[in-house]
């Protein structure tokens, strides 16, 4: 992955990264790692693993085995506190 591009949202006005995809898109991030667990349900987001990957998955409650857990940062367009995108 291509070094990030540090910026702020327009809508919400918080700092975000856009960060390139192995598709070879820009795609807005939040600026702090997470910890996720793949899966798919209703409180899944996006997320941008370092490879530059796009995942799914729930963000991982302390309960949560490390194995099971994959560090990513979760996608601006799910955490965005502005008008939807």
């Amino acid at each position: 992955m291509n070094k990030p591009i540090r910026t702020t949202c327009r809508i919400c006005g918080k700092p975000i990264l856009l960060v390139e995809t192995t598709k070879g898109k820009r795609l807005p991030v939040d600026v702090e790692m997470r910890d996720f667990v793949i899966g798919d349900t209703p409180h899944t987001r996006r997320f941008v693993t370092d490879d530059g990957d796009i995942l799914r998955g729930e963000l991982a409650g302390d309960g949560e085995k490390d194995h099971d857990r994959i560090t990513g940062l979760p996608c601006h367009f799910d955490t965005c506190a502005g008008e939807k995108h």
